[in-house]
């Protein structure tokens, strides 16, 4: 199977660092690619090329977290991450930023039905 392209907005947000032993690129190609959704920071170290703690690993998520990329979500048992989905309206605009005005006004009747019963596209 191939490996799946880092979308460009997630792509715009990723820090690159000549000091460090595994970049963000490698955690999001890991957490793009895998085969759940969310994985534990253990999981995406197992899951890379490269010699890393998992402290290290979990440090790296921990700043992508931050710049707007990964989502964690937290557990008793121990936290996973996600990659940030981007909620999309059938016209493209991203849900999250459109006022609700503006939503209200819309003369597209079927994508205001989409907004309605919360169908959104995650790209």
């Amino acid at each position: 199977m191939s490996e799946k392209p880092i979308p460009k907005h997630i792509k715009e947000k990723i820090e690159y660092s000549d000091d460090r032993k595994v970049q963000h690129e490698d955690l999001v190609r890991v957490l793009l690619n895998h085969e759940r959704r969310r994985v534990s920071a253990y999981q995406v170290q197992q899951a890379l090329d490269v010699d890393v703690s998992k402290y290290t690993v979990r440090d790296r998520l921990e700043e992508l977290v931050v710049l707007d990329v990964v989502n964690r979500h937290e557990y008793e048992m121990g936290d996973t991450f996600e990659l940030e989905h981007r909620r999309l309206l059938a016209d493209g605009s991203d849900l999250r930023h459109t006022p609700t005005k503006q939503l209200l006004m819309l003369n597209n009747i079927p994508a205001l039905r989409n907004v309605s019963v919360g169908r959104v596209n995650s790209h």
